[in-house]
C-alpha cells in the first residue's frame, strides 16, 4: 500500500470484497483500474457508476487527484467501453464542495479544466495558508 491508500484506511475505507481497487490519486492507479474493469468486461461496459466525494480533512491535494482527476480518467479510460454496449449509462458522483464554496478563484477551475497541477497546488496552498 502506499500512503494514500494508508491515509484512506485510517478515515474508515474498506475494500469491502471489491472485485476492482486502485489508486485513484495516481496515473498508474487509473490507468491499473481502467484496465481492471476492461478485462472483468471483455470491452464491453453496460454501466458505470464512478462515485467520489474525498473531502476534509483529507488533504487537499489528495481531494482534487481523486475527485476530479481520478474520476475523470476512469470514465475517459472506459469511455470506449461504454460506446461498445448497445444501451450504456453513466452516473457520476462528485463532492459538491466546488458549487457550494463561495468565491472559487477563476484561476483554479481554469487550472482544473487545463489540468494544470502546478496552478492547482499553488491556488490550493495560498487559500489554505489564508
Amino acid at each position: 500500500m502506499n500512503d494514500n491508500t494508508d491515509a484512506l484506511d485510517e478515515l474508515g475505507s474498506r475494500y469491502l470484497d471489491a472485485e476492482v481497487t486502485a489508486d485513484l490519486s495516481t496515473n498508474e492507479g487509473c490507468a491499473s483500474a481502467v484496465e481492471a474493469v476492461l478485462d472483468r468486461c471483455d470491452g464491453v461496459l453496460d454501466g458505470l457508476v464512478p462515485g467520489a466525494g474525498l473531502g476534509p480533512p483529507v488533504d487537499a491535494r489528495l481531494i482534487a487527484e481523486v475527485n476530479y482527476f481520478g474520476s475523470e480518467a476512469l470514465l475517459d479510460g472506459l469511455r470506449p467501453a461504454l460506446a461498445a454496449s448497445d444501451a450504456a449509462s453513466v452516473v457520476q458522483i462528485g463532492s459538491n464542495s466546488t458549487t457550494l464554496t463561495p468565491n472559487l478563484p477563476d484561476e483554479l477551475v481554469d487550472a482544473f479544466l487545463g489540468h494544470d497541477r502546478a496552478t492547482i497546488d499553488g491556488v490550493l496552498l495560498s487559500l489554505i495558508h489564508i
